[in-house]
């Protein structure tokens, strides 16, 4: 029955779709088709942890189109293509991309991810969605390979078209992938957001949950519940939007009750902040208690830090704001104690966020960071989800280590999951000097080579398959894993026009 509907919906949207084709009027026929199957593919519910819909949806476009298909028991997908005339003796090419997309969306929209198509609008020579994420990471990888494929008018070897599950959710599906699964050991990832760049390493990572058990009290009577809210911040990817220096609600959060605390008894009842751990929160609150006959105090403070805030953050989120309204349901029976609620200030405060260290090997990429990602509390205490970077393992151990530390001092119990290894650059590697030289045949000039902050599968790639040789490209993406994420139109098609040329030459 579930597939059923999902196809359903997806043959009604692409109905909607054909009205759309103006949006890209005057772009290359070749340009349009790898447009169009984007559009197929946002009709696709397919958020991470849920993509089994887009599977589904991938073996049916290829059985539609006389491919091969293969799914595992995880869920990754694999599409078999044949070589073209003469190019049977060239070895496999496998292009790579993820199903899963991270779903964002406005305080205002009423979106549901589970059945609505995303709805794309364009401005200028962006495309983007209404509201919500796009999913262009990585949904125009996919259309990438899959226009590839079906262009009859292609030259390539063998192809191997692979498409992961939970790459947003710690790298689920590649993780899982069995090593017979593939027979390339040349691989392009179609997951960079770089914009026709080439990328030769990206950063390694692990999520550390931090929890801090709490003790509870009744509440005095002179006490009065509040909710503390911090929104109108901007987000953004913990990876590719870390260095920008966007606000994190939860870490405003924790300095506005940091800057209360000296002026207010604070009696902690919930907190919550942030939605995904590769995403900088853009909100986060507590429901907290005070004497009522500090309310002025109190809302002085936090009117002159709002202030000094908005002026630190005006240039990457003018809209912020930072708010005090009493709780408009029953006031809580119980809080968490005065000393477990400072507890849980100081750690919040402490533990770090945000860039740690710059890369020395490359101008203006970031080594290690740190993003707090999620906070949500019980009756039994605080749950914080902190999602670190590096492209340096011994960089990644120093700052999880801190991490470590800092919450120990406090009281709270930090363990590791969902870790994996950077992807080291490699300078000699075969396709890098291909697709160097194919770079410079088509657009005169020398490619950017460069390693990315944001995780890519493919060090799990290089790591799981001998002798696998990778690099990374991709359209120039913004924003993503927020509301606004957009895909530069032209670069679209400048990326499809390298592959293309690129694959070919291996004949």
């Amino acid at each position: 029955m579930k597939t059923k509907r999902f196809f359903f919906i997806s043959l009604g949207f692409l109905g909607i779709l054909s009205c759309l084709n103006p949006f890209f009027a005057g772009a290359e026929e070749k340009d349009q088709a790898v447009l169009n199957l984007f559009k197929e593919i946002t009709a696709v519910p397919r958020c991470f942890m849920y993509e089994r819909n887009m599977g589904i949806w991938l073996q049916q476009w290829a059985h539609e189109n006389g491919f091969q298909a293969e799914g595992d028991s995880t869920g990754n997908v694999v599409i078999r293509v044949p070589a073209s005339k003469g190019y049977e003796q060239a070895p496999v090419i496998v292009l790579q991309s993820h199903m899963d997309m991270v779903c964002e969306k406005s305080s205002v929209a009423t979106h549901d991810f589970f059945k609505d198509p995303i709805r794309l609008k364009q401005e200028g020579e962006w495309l983007l969605a209404e509201q919500t994420t796009l999913g262009a990471d990585d949904g125009i990888g996919i259309a990438l390979a899959l226009a590839v494929a079906k262009d009859s008018t292609s030259r390539h070897p063998a192809l191997e078209l692979l498409f992961t599950v939970g790459e947003e959710s710690g790298f689920r599906g590649v993780n899982a992938l069995d090593g017979s699964f593939l027979k390339g050991r040349v691989l392009i990832n179609l997951d960079s957001e770089d914009g026709g760049n080439i990328t030769i390493g990206s950063a390694g990572g692990r999520t550390t949950a931090i929890t801090l058990p709490v003790k509870s009290e009744k509440l005095p009577k002179a006490c009065g519940s509040y909710t503390l809210k911090v929104a109108g911040l901007q987000g953004g990817h913990s990876g590719g939007d870390i260095h920008l220096k966007r606000g994190n609600a939860i870490k405003i959060l924790a300095r506005a009750l940091e800057t209360l605390k000296s002026h207010v008894e604070i009696r902690l009842i919930e907190m919550k902040g942030g939605s995904r751990v590769n995403t900088i929160p853009r909100q986060a609150e507590a429901l907290l208690a005070f004497n009522t006959d500090r309310l002025e105090k109190v809302q002085k403070t936090l009117n002159n830090l709002e202030q000094i805030l908005q002026q630190e953050l005006a240039l990457t989120d003018k809209a912020l704001t930072v708010t005090l309204i009493p709780f408009e349901r029953e006031k809580p029976a119980k809080g968490f104690t005065v000393q477990d609620s400072l507890r849980i200030i100081s750690l919040l405060a402490a533990l770090p966020d945000g860039v740690a260290k710059m890369d020395a090997r490359f101008q203006g990429v970031v080594e290690t960071s740190n993003n707090l990602g999620v906070l949500q509390t019980n009756a039994d205490g605080l749950t914080l989800l902190s999602n670190q970077r590096s492209s340096s393992m011994a960089g990644l151990e120093e700052l999880t280590s801190k991490i470590k530390e800092i919450s120990s001092a406090a009281g709270a119990s930090a363990n590791d999951q969902n870790a994996y290894a950077p992807w080291q650059p490699n300078t000699d590697s075969n396709l890098l000097k291909r697709s160097k030289e194919v770079f410079r045949k088509l657009f005169g000039r020398e490619p950017d080579v460069a390693t990315v902050h944001g995780g890519l599968e493919c060090g799990v790639l290089a790591a799981k398959f001998r002798n696998m040789d990778i690099i990374a490209i991709g359209p120039l993406i913004q924003g993503a894993h927020a509301p606004g994420e957009r895909v530069h139109i032209p670069s679209i098609g400048k990326v499809r026009k390298f592959l293309a040329a690129l694959i070919a030459s291996f004949k």
